[in-house]
Order: structure tokens, then C-alpha cells, then sequence
């Protein structure tokens, strides 16, 4: 932050009612963490010292500031959720303390969504905040995230979102990585209420953003004209077309610029999607299981893809079991995808499905297995 006056850095920035508010802000040298300072309205040049609010009443320090609409912004601290309301009265915003849930990790896991706000959370969860309440979503994930999320390097978490998916992917460090660019994504579908596994990233992001994409024509798109006809389709050089559509960018340690969410790869690595039933003995307690044949429902992808369905076995579950020899099958094609087992019985069976050149459209149906009970299991197990 270029110096304005007094003011020297802020932990966040946003723009609402014609101002631009700063958040955590440090005057003179001094870091006033709940401190707020508002500029005089379009003059992003000008902080009058009156405009200076202190939101003491909670202790916890502002994380990020992030606007709900034209007229609202929601100013978030470790354990409580403010917002302010613009008015037109001799101070420009009324405040009021809307929650004291978990805060966000960082200014940037802050995902602005069709005005409302969906953060990662300093407790591992995630959360939704409308300018009214503050909501808990993710309770399903909540465990994996403080099983392999490393917290303290929380506040280099970033995230982004997609409105044509309505997915939104957040960034962030694994236990293993101490001090370097996040190396952990996960997304949550905002359309159907539902969590992705954990993705492992080939290389760590240090940033992500939105960038606008633009394409023009080339001189071999222009090659079905002449000089003499070109002039009755485009009239002058600054009419010919182009086209500019949002997409995302992915920011690397290394400085290199990944357009994200376009290819079957990342950057070169052939991308595996996998997930696991886990083991159960689905027959019941103490009951033999016979596998007869597992049935997976895809849809049809565009192009192939390759599913491979993985039956394990164990008798005791004290070890991860046993693996069956990959049945492989393109879900590009319309065909039952069926994969047999001949004289396979077992106390605890688990599946897994592992889906190669996996892309963000491919969506899993179901799966029917086709079991009997054997009876009694005996023996030592």
C-alpha cells in the first residue's frame, strides 16, 4: 500500500458505497488490528481521520474485508463476523456484530459467490456468510481438512470460483509442507452441496485469480478473403472480432502461469481421479461374502477414458487386504461396465474406482454389487 498520510500497510482492501475500506491498518507504526479506515467517497486519495473506526468490542484482529453489495461489506476477524451499511448521514456506514463463528485462514480464502461469501475457517471447516448468518458447510470434510491441512501456514490459502461449474477450489499447504506455496486443493460444488477428495498438485501454487481471455482472428483466418472483398464483411481494421470469455489462472512458485480447469493434464502429468468404498462385511457380522460381479454406472464422457475397478479382500482387517487385478473399461463408450469375479469369498470387501484422464465434467452414477451370503465364516477368523 503506497502511503496515504498516516496509513502505511492493511492486512485487506475492498470498495463499497462509493469507498474504499482498509482493514487491519497500521498508523504512524502502530497496527491497530480491529482498526477500519474509510476514504471520502470516489476519492480513493483522501482518509479522513474521522473515518476511522475501531471494532473493539470483539479482541480478535480483522483477517479480510470483502464486499456483499454496492451498499454492504462484511469486515471478517478471527471470531467474529461484522458488517457495515452505508448510510447517508455524517459517518458513512452504521456497523453491526452479525456472528462469532470461526473466522477465515487468510484474506484470500474468501471466495466472493453471487454476494455471498464462502471462507476456510481457522478450525479446519468452511463456512457461509450471506450478510445475515454465518453457516457451517463443511461438516463432511471437516476431519480430512485438520488431518492434512498444515494450520499454521493457513494464511497463504487462496482461493477462486468458477460460475459456469459452480465449483469453488481452495488452495492450501499439506502437513509435509512447512513453508512453501500451497500444495492442497480442495472444491465444493456450490450448485449441489457436495465436496471433492482431496487433490495433490503437481506444482505448488503460490496464487490464484481471475483473467480475462482474449482471442482475435489470425491472417489464416482471413485467407477465404482478398484485398478487394474483405471490405464488405469488415469495414476497417478496428471492426474485425474478438473474443474475450473469463477464465482462471493458477500462479506457480516457480513463476510460471497455468490456465486452469482447460486440460485432461496437469501441465504434462496425466490426471488420475480415484475413490475407495471402504471395508465392510456387507453380508453381515461374522458372515461369508461371494463376489459375484461389481456393475459401475459412468456417464459418457466425450473422449476415452479409462475406468479401472479394483476389488480388496481380507479376512481380518488387520492388514489393508488384498488387491484383485484391475478390471479396466472406457465409460466414452454406451456398454455395461462389469467387472466379474469367479469363486471370490471374503469377510470384508472394499472397491475402488480409478478413473484416468479424469476431467472436471465426468460424473460417477452409482455402482450395484452383486453379492451372496456364504454363511457362517469359520476358522480362525
Amino acid at each position: 500500500l503506497t502511503t496515504l498520510g498516516a496509513i502505511q500497510k492493511a492486512k485487506d482492501v475492498t470498495v463499497a458505497f462509493n469507498r474504499a475500506i482498509l482493514g487491519n491498518v497500521v498508523l504512524s507504526g502502530v497496527r491497530g488490528p480491529s482498526t477500519l479506515m474509510i476514504s471520502t467517497k470516489d476519492d480513493f486519495n483522501d482518509w479522513p481521520a474521522a473515518n476511522q473506526v475501531d471494532l473493539s468490542d470483539t479482541p480478535d484482529p480483522i483477517v479480510a474485508v470483502r464486499a456483499l453489495n454496492t451498499q454492504m461489506f462484511a469486515v471478517y476477524k478471527e471470531q467474529s463476523q461484522w458488517i457495515g451499511i452505508g448510510q447517508a448521514d455524517v459517518f458513512p456506514f452504521v456497523f453491526e456484530l452479525k456472528s462469532q463463528m470461526p473466522g477465515p485462514v487468510s484474506p484470500s480464502s474468501v471466495v466472493d459467490v453471487f454476494e455471498s461469501h464462502y471462507y476456510l475457517a481457522n478450525d479446519g471447516n468452511f463456512y457461509k456468510f450471506d450478510g445475515s448468518k454465518v453457516v457451517a458447510i463443511g461438516n463432511a470434510v471437516r476431519r480430512t481438512m485438520q488431518a492434512n491441512m498444515n494450520l499454521l501456514q493457513a494464511d497463504k490459502c487462496h482461493g477462486i470460483f468458477d460460475p459456469v461449474t459452480g465449483d469453488i477450489w481452495w488452495f492450501f499447504l499439506s502437513l509435509s509442507n512447512s513453508n512453501e506455496a500451497p500444495d492442497y486443493a480442495i472444491s465444493y460444488n456450490t450448485q449441489n452441496d457436495s465436496w471433492s477428495s482431496l487433490h495433490v498438485l503437481t506444482h505448488r501454487v503460490s496464487a490464484s485469480t481471475e483473467w480475462k481471455i482474449f482471442s482475435t482472428l489470425t491472417w489464416n483466418d482471413l485467407s477465404i478473403y482478398t484485398w478487394n472483398n474483405i471490405g464488405d464483411t469488415y469495414e476497417s481494421w478496428n471492426s474485425l472480432p474478438g473474443i474475450t470469455y473469463l477464465q482462471h489462472l493458477l500462479l506457480s512458485d516457480a513463476g510460471v502461469a497455468y490456465l486452469f480447469g482447460l486440460g485432461e493434464t496437469d501441465d504434462g502429468t496425466t490426471l488420475v481421479a480415484h475413490f475407495t468404498y471402504p471395508l465392510r462385511d456387507y453380508t453381515g457380522a461374522g458372515r461369508k461374502i461371494r463376489v459375484d460381479a461389481i456393475e459401475s454406472y459412468w456417464k459418457q464422457s466425450s473422449g476415452p477414458r479409462t475406468l479401472s475397478v479394483i476389488l480388496n479382500t481380507t479376512d481380518t482387517l488387520a492388514t489393508a487386504g488384498t488387491a484383485a487385478t484391475a478390471q479396466t473399461f472406457d465409460i466414452s463408450t454406451d456398454t455395461r461396465k462389469v467387472a466379474e469375479y469367479t469363486g471370490t469369498e471374503t469377510r470384508f470387501m472394499s472397491v475402488k474406482q480409478s478413473l484416468s484422464l479424469a476431467r472436471r465434467n465426468d460424473e460417477f452414477r452409482g455402482m450395484t454389487l452383486h453379492l451372496y451370503d456364504r454363511g457362517q465364516a469359520t476358522g480362525t477368523t
